[in-house]
């Protein structure tokens, strides 16, 4: 589930290139850092601090410490799959957060930026996948998904209802077609 994001302005962005794809790679780094079980007590210790989460290190690390309760970097874990812009788009519309328009997989596109990452991944000689988006929900077992380099093995990403979202089927015009086939 996309839960990590390192988000700035456009304008920022735009100033800032090199900064950025830095700030990509730091982020990146520090997630395969974290993924290493080794690591984790460490993490714990920083975090612990009273100047980010102020809580015993103890508290930290037992979450730390579940099998696959984080995944900070496998899986292509910081990746910033459109596809779950466009998720999270329809999902602003189903709930009246946002009206719906015909551009929402620009928007998408806009603001997910793969090409950022992807560009960040290269400097860093890791893989990516060949493209922006993919069928969320569909696959209940582990999988493998084809990059521009060695394949990458990837953890079930059901849904709970099983309910599939694949906006590379639809068409622009609306997502409320996708949302119907989510349900309530």
């Amino acid at each position: 589930m996309p839960e990590k994001i390192l988000g700035t302005t456009e304008a920022w962005a735009q100033r800032n290139p090199k900064t950025l794809i830095a700030l990509v790679k730091a982020v990146t780094e520090a997630g395969a850092w974290l993924d290493e079980p080794a690591n984790r007590p460490e993490a714990a210790r920083i975090l612990a601090m009273p100047r980010f989460l102020n809580v015993p290190a103890e508290v930290i690390g037992r979450s730390l410490s579940l099998p696959d309760f984080h995944i900070f970097h496998r899986q292509l874990a910081n990746f910033p799959w459109r596809s779950h812009a466009d998720w999270y788009l329809s999902q602003m519309v189903r709930w009246g957060q946002v009206e719906p328009r015909p551009d929402m997989r620009a928007v998408a596109d806009r603001v997910f930026r793969s090409d950022i990452y992807r560009a960040a991944a290269s400097e860093l000689g890791l893989p990516c996948p060949l493209g922006d988006r993919k069928v969320e929900g569909a696959h209940s077992d582990p999988w493998i998904l084809p990059t521009n380099g060695a394949p990458v093995a990837m953890g079930p990403d059901s849904f709970l209802d099983g309910s599939v979202f694949d906006t590379n089927i639809k068409t622009s015009t609306t997502f409320e077609q996708q949302e119907s086939n989510h349900g309530d």
